[in-house]
């Protein structure tokens, strides 16, 4: 949930977005800067820099980082933010389904054959020396191949 503000007549007013510039990220010493809508700029003493989105879930406070300065800009930092902005929206913690992605984006990636293939190439010099190297992938890929639940 977004923090709301009230303006001298009692309305609420929403806080600005997009409030931080390339120019001003520059030229920013070492703290926290808003840029609207619970997205931060966190700059450290050492000169590194992340991007934080604060949000309210469940009445609970929680800080997702979305990434450093030098690998995300401002224009994708923003464009992260308002995509977990709309995952609180629909009532789901956004560290959470996060997490969850990761998870499910490592098991796909997790076939028998990548698999082999890795522990093939993590044995090779061995598998060289007994001289079973040129055997290994094929037998390997038949394994796979005829059985097509594993791959």
């Amino acid at each position: 949930m977004l923090d709301v503000e009230v303006d001298c007549e009692g309305d609420q007013v929403l806080p600005a977005l997009h409030k931080l510039s390339s120019a001003k990220i520059k030229s920013a010493h070492p703290g926290k800067y808003s840029d609207g809508g619970g997205l931060w700029l966190v700059k450290r003493e050492d000169g590194g820099a992340q991007w934080v989105l604060r949000v309210t879930i469940h009445g609970r406070r929680r800080e997702m980082g979305i990434g450093n300065l030098q690998s995300v800009s401002l224009k994708e930092a923003r464009q992260a933010a308002e995509t977990w902005r709309a995952v609180v929206r629909e009532g789901k913690d956004p560290i959470k389904e996060r997490d969850q992605q990761r998870r499910l984006a490592a098991r796909e990636s997790y076939t028998l054959a990548s698999v082999a293939l890795e522990a093939f190439e993590a044995r090779k010099s061995q598998l060289k020396v007994l001289g079973h190297y040129p055997r290994v992938p094929r037998l390997c890929g038949l394994f796979v191949e005829r059985t097509p639940s594993l791959q």
